[in-house]
């Protein structure tokens, strides 16, 4: 069924964003900002930043 399978697609992007916000957090000393955000050329997966840097991931 193409439901589940877009349901899976979307866990494991999920699982793997959450990874990356922890990595982020604990090995660069980045700070959580949003996540998912929607604007006009599509979506940043997250939206982190240090003390001088914002950093957008995908």
């Amino acid at each position: 069924p193409f439901g589940a399978r877009s349901l899976n697609r979307r866990a494991t992007g999920t699982h793997y964003k959450q990874h990356a916000r922890r990595y982020l957090e604990h090995h660069a000393g980045l700070t959580f900002v949003a996540a998912n955000m929607n604007c006009r050329g599509g979506e940043l997966g997250l939206i982190m930043r240090d003390e001088h840097t914002w950093v957008f991931v995908e």
